[in-house]
């Protein structure tokens, strides 16, 4: 895709640390569970839960969205 917008996902993707890059990228777009992510990578499902907050955390950072307190004020 050669929108901005996908290049500007792609490229945010690529600054997560690694830790965080790949449940992401599991769950999203190979549509695993968080259970099955967890035995994929040898975590358990808290810690692969954590990681996917902390992931789209860092990404709406990177990208400049507001966080969901500012946009409720």
């Amino acid at each position: 895709d050669g929108r901005p917008e996908a290049f500007a996902l792609r490229r945010a993707l690529q600054r997560l640390d690694r830790d965080y890059r790949d449940p992401l990228l599991l769950q999203v777009i190979g549509g695993f569970s968080c259970r099955e992510i967890g035995e994929m990578l040898e975590l358990k499902t808290n810690t692969v839960l954590t990681r996917l907050f902390r992931a789209r955390k860092q990404l709406r950072e990177i990208l400049g969205e507001p966080h969901e307190q500012e946009v409720r004020a």
